[in-house]
């Protein structure tokens, strides 16, 4: 994976003050279906 340039907009949800994951590192959806299939662990 490579990172690319993201406006700050969409790294904090400024109504909450939520940080957010980079696009980059967010989980897939298989990434999280595996996780919940192993009881909630990372692979």
């Amino acid at each position: 994976m490579t990172a690319e340039f993201v406006r700050a907009s969409r790294l904090y949800d400024v109504e909450t003050r939520t940080p957010i994951a980079h696009p980059t590192y967010q989980a897939t959806e298989s990434d999280v279906r595996r996780a919940l299939e192993n009881g909630g662990g990372s692979a």
